[in-house]
């Protein structure tokens, strides 16, 4: 992954440390965000790792209809029987799926919901941003699925001469990674969570 910044020469003479730090904050932010873009949807072409979406072997769920408590715990039971620690689960899920799971009674003329103080089927349940637009949950053993990151995490590199002349300098950073699920049957991704 990399990232190219023009910065004016006298824009970082001005500045103080400060500045510098929030540069590369801004910097290393875009950075992980697509990574995890990446780690969930990457293609394993064109210099893509194969991201957990498109790994071989990863347990997929379609329960049509609406999304009840019962289906949450068959996904359970499906990574259960694939011999998966429990201790380890959570669910990475799409904004419109945490709204919907929200709103959803666990049984008819029950007060408790499909989601409850951030958790579903007693399981962290963190929406992703990098989801949104779909409808897809995923539930798995997340210390299971590994990004393996090379060197000091993320190489920046600041060039103040080549762009002397036009007054500017460029700042590049670069991350060298892959991604990794030990088991990919430690995973389970339903397409239609949100209407489950």
């Amino acid at each position: 992954l990399s990232v190219a910044v023009t910065l004016a020469r006298q824009w970082l003479m001005q500045t103080d440390p400060a500045t510098e730090a929030l540069v590369r904050k801004t910097v290393a932010d875009a950075v992980n965000t697509q990574l995890d873009y990446l780690a969930l949807f990457g293609t394993g072409s064109n210099d893509q790792p194969l991201g957990l979406m498109n790994q071989v072997g990863v347990q997929s769920a379609v329960y049509g209809g609406a999304a009840t408590f019962t289906g949450l715990l068959a996904q359970e039971q499906a990574l259960a029987q694939a011999n998966i620690p429990e201790a380890s689960f959570g669910w990475a899920i799409s904004p419109q799926t945490r709204a919907r799971w929200k709103a959803i009674s666990r049984a008819a003329g029950n007060s408790f919901f499909l989601i409850e103080n951030g958790r579903a089927i007693d399981y962290p349940a963190l929406a992703s941003n990098q989801m949104a637009g779909t409808h897809q949950s995923v539930f798995g053993a997340w210390p299971t699925f590994l990004v393996l990151i090379w060197g000091d995490y993320l190489d920046m590199i600041l060039d103040r001469v080549t762009g002397a002349g036009k007054g500017e300098c460029y700042l590049s950073a670069h991350l060298w990674f892959n991604v990794l699920p030990l088991y990919p049957q430690a995973f389970e991704i339903s397409a239609d969570a949100a209407n489950q």
